[in-house]
Formats: C-alpha cells, sequence, structure tokens
C-alpha cells in the first residue's frame, strides 16, 4: 500500500499534465482555424481609415531635443479583391499609393512639402515576392488580422508559451502568449463569441523589460454583414519602463465586405516622368507614357529573387514554408506600431 499512493499521486499527476496540454492543444488549434476562417470570409473588402494621433511632445531625432508634435491625422483608403489590393495614403505633406497585383508590389509616392528639391514628382518602386508585405500598410495588419502562413507560423508548438481561457469585462477571451525565437514576447486575445477574431495584443520587444509594451486593442467592433466582424476603432498605445509614450487610435470609416468594388479602384499607373527603382530587375529609370523606360537605367543592386513564394494580401494562402516569415513576424505590429513615429520624424526633417 506504501508503494501504491504515490504510484496514485504520480499518475494523477500525468493525467492532470496530460488534460491541461490537450486544453491548450484544442484553445490552439480553435483559435489558429477560426481567425483563419474569419479572415477567409472576407473576399473583398473596401474601407476609409482615419490615424489620429494626439499632439505630444518627442525627440526630434537630429538634434535629440524634445519638440511639440500638434494633432495630426493621417488618411488612408483601402480596397481589396481576393489576391489584389490598393492603399492610398495621406500624410505630412506626402502622399502614397500601393497595388499589389501579379506577384508585385507597385509604389508610388509624392512629396508635397515646400523646401523639397524633388517638389511634386512622383518616385515609383516595382518589387517582387521577396519584398512584398514589408514596405506598405494594410487594413489588415491596422485591424489585427493576421496573414494566414503567418498565425499558422506563429501557433507552431516550438513558439506557443501558453493557452488559456480569460474574462474581460464580461467578454470570454482566448489568450495565447507567443514567444518568437526569444526575440521578442505576445499576448493574443481571440475573441470566441466573434468568430476569433483578434481584440487585443500586447507584445514585449525586450524580454528584459516586461514593463516595456505596445498595446493594440479594439475598442468596438462593426458587422458589415451578418456574422463577419471586423474593427470600428483600434487604440494603440505605447508604454516605455512603465510610462506612456504615445498613443494612436485608428478609426475604420465606410466599411464594405463582399461587394462589388470598382476595377478602377484596383488600377494604378505610373505618370509620365516617375523616377522608378525596379528592384526584380535592379534597375533604376525614368518611365513615359506608357509606363516603358526612357532614357539610360542605372543599376541600383542585385535583382530580386523572383522565386519567392506569391504574397495573398486578401486570400487564403496554401501551408507551405515561407522563407522569410522570421522577418515579417518580428516586424509585424511592431513594425505597424512604429510607422507613424516614423514618418511623423520624416515630416520633422522635411519642414521647411
Amino acid at each position: 500500500m506504501k508503494l501504491q499512493l504515490p504510484c496514485t499521486i504520480l499518475g494523477v499527476c500525468l493525467s492532470a499534465g496530460a488534460g491541461a496540454a490537450a486544453d491548450q492543444e484544442e484553445i490552439v488549434s480553435l483559435c489558429r482555424d477560426g481567425h483563419l476562417q474569419a479572415r477567409a470570409a472576407i473576399r473583398q473588402l473596401s474601407c476609409d481609415m482615419e490615424v489620429r494621433i494626439p499632439a505630444t511632445r518627442m525627440p526630434n531625432p537630429y538634434t535629440g531635443k524634445m519638440e511639440s508634435q500638434p494633432a495630426e491625422v493621417q488618411h488612408f483608403s483601402w480596397w481589396a479583391d481576393q489576391d489584389v489590393a490598393r492603399c492610398t495614403a495621406s500624410f505630412g505633406g506626402i502622399t502614397e499609393d500601393f497595388l499589389w497585383r501579379d506577384n508585385t508590389l507597385k509604389t508610388i509616392e509624392t512629396v508635397n512639402q515646400r523646401g523639397i528639391a524633388n517638389i511634386g514628382i512622383p518616385v515609383g518602386r516595382l518589387d517582387g515576392p521577396d519584398a512584398i508585405g514589408y514596405s506598405a500598410t494594410t487594413a489588415w495588419g491596422y485591424a489585427l488580422f493576421f496573414r494566414p502562413e503567418q498565425i499558422r507560423e506563429m501557433m507552431s508548438p516550438q513558439k506557443v508559451v501558453s493557452a488559456s481561457e480569460e474574462v474581460q469585462g464580461n467578454k470570454r477571451l482566448y489568450k495565447i502568449s507567443i514567444n518568437y525565437d526569444n526575440h521578442y514576447l505576445e499576448d493574443v486575445f481571440f475573441d470566441p463569441g466573434r468568430n476569433y477574431v483578434v481584440s487585443k495584443s500586447v507584445t514585449h520587444n525586450d524580454l528584459q523589460d516586461l514593463a516595456s509594451q505596445h498595446i493594440h486593442e479594439v475598442s468596438r467592433f462593426t458587422e458589415p454583414k451578418p456574422g463577419i466582424y471586423f474593427p470600428a476603432s483600434v487604440k494603440h498605445t505605447s508604454i516605455y519602463k512603465g510610462k506612456t509614450e504615445a498613443n494612436e487610435t485608428v478609426v475604420f470609416l465606410n466599411v464594405r465586405v463582399n461587394e462589388t468594388i470598382d476595377s478602377g479602384k484596383l488600377q494604378l499607373r505610373f505618370p509620365a516622368g516617375t523616377q522608378v527603382t525596379d528592384t526584380r530587375r535592379g534597375k533604376a529609370y525614368t518611365v513615359g507614357d506608357d509606363e516603358q523606360p526612357i532614357g539610360p537605367e542605372t543599376p541600383v543592386g542585385k535583382p530580386g529573387d523572383l522565386a519567392g513564394e506569391r504574397f495573398y494580401p486578401t486570400a487564403m494562402q496554401p501551408a507551405k514554408p515561407w522563407a522569410t516569415i522570421a522577418l515579417w513576424t518580428t516586424a509585424g505590429f511592431v513594425v505597424l506600431a512604429l510607422l507613424l513615429i516614423i514618418r511623423r520624424r520624416r515630416a520633422v526633417r522635411d519642414a521647411p
């Protein structure tokens, strides 16, 4: 009998441990598959976005001095139909236009600030699959929807630290803690009552300083079609060593889901005279009326990898290895969170 008690206790402990592991695996599976289905249900998406940045003080990146920054509203518009998407942006005297089509990211940027040498001259880029997804804002990122291949990777057993159920306010959420190769930690909260869309994420960029974090939280949702949920607003808070450093709110307007999109909204042409950098070919040139190079072409580096995995900005993506997923996963929300600050610093630099 003396030997049976420890064995009984051990058996109970092992059973409880196995049950906990099974519960965690079940939660991860529910959140991953539910989130993939929630995103796949949105075949067409169009919306306007306002990034509302309150007045604040921040260091000038060139002088180090603290400077007052006025309140600002940045404007974006988004149209997507399956694997074609376009985004226009306007902020700080700069306009940008992005188009994802045929495995290419096409970009036009125009600066309209006084005192800039190339004022009003459009600058273009053509990027292949090795760069697509890293250099443009997407409504999906602002709305806390993960790319399909991204969520599959981040939900792997090697990265999931824990998965549990939590109640926040009157909502039952699933919290999944993820360790990105010891680079940073992220807690992602999925809402099972809204088809497992993400309602909140908390990112710790410094594993030695968990008091510093980026928080993205949906303030409220909209239901543009029955059973399809999309954020109406998302608040981003940056906390450094326990002190709030920045706040921004992204407001989604005129959200339309699974409605026909004007084909003209999914087109983008380089105007004659656009100075284009084509990273696919490793060349820079100026284009004419037909978007073809006129004049000499200048080498600008090694041609890009055109054999990379196809990037789908909207539609489902097959479960295949993604060579550069580590880059996107590490950049992910951090890039989106810092994008606004970087643009504001450019505005400070370029101001007359």
